[in-house]
């Protein structure tokens, strides 16, 4: 998702310095190289031909290219959790994506493939509702829509499910 501006240092001479990609993942427009995939991308940089010196090219240059690691924060609409009474679960991710979230590790099923707003900040909720009083730790995961970005888990502290108080009414 990142461009890069590629830049040569040194050498003499007024020639103009000229990127040409080789292979690879990657486009080349002037001296921007922008990855179009996961992988590898080899570019040649030449400075041209002045009055008092000939033209050069460089040795291949190859780029690794990686996926990147979206950030994704997990937040609750109340400090404490419940028995019984519906929480709100929100990831807000810098990355559009489908998000599963779990309790224990086991997914919450009407949780399990909730996308995120289609524009930052890029959010997905879920309403839980915890059916058990032992402590709980919720996770969430992201998986991007871009494959440029890997997936992203993150997990919350445990949370000590306090009782209801009150009738069901």
């Amino acid at each position: 998702g990142s461009t890069l501006t590629l830049e040569t240092e040194g050498g003499s001479g007024s020639g103009a310095i000229t990127f040409t990609k080789d292979s690879g993942s990657c486009t080349l427009s002037g001296n921007t190289l922008t990855p179009t995939a996961v992988g590898s991308c080899i570019f040649i940089s030449t400075k041209a031909l002045d009055t008092y010196f000939l033209a050069e090219s460089s040795t291949a240059t190859t780029i690794t290219i990686v996926q990147g690691l979206p950030s994704a924060t997990l937040t609750f609409s109340s400090t404490t959790l419940t028995f019984g009474i519906t929480n709100t679960l929100t990831i807000t991710a810098s990355v559009a994506g489908v998000v599963r979230y779990s309790a224990n590790g086991r997914v919450i099923k009407s949780c399990k493939a909730r996308p995120t707003s289609l524009t930052s900040p890029f959010i997905a909720t879920c309403s839980y509702k915890p059916a058990t009083r032992k402590p709980l730790t919720i996770t969430a995961t992201l998986t991007p829509t871009n494959v440029g970005f890997a997936s992203r888990t993150t997990t919350s502290s445990t949370f000590l499910v306090a009782r209801r108080t009150g009738g069901r009414g």
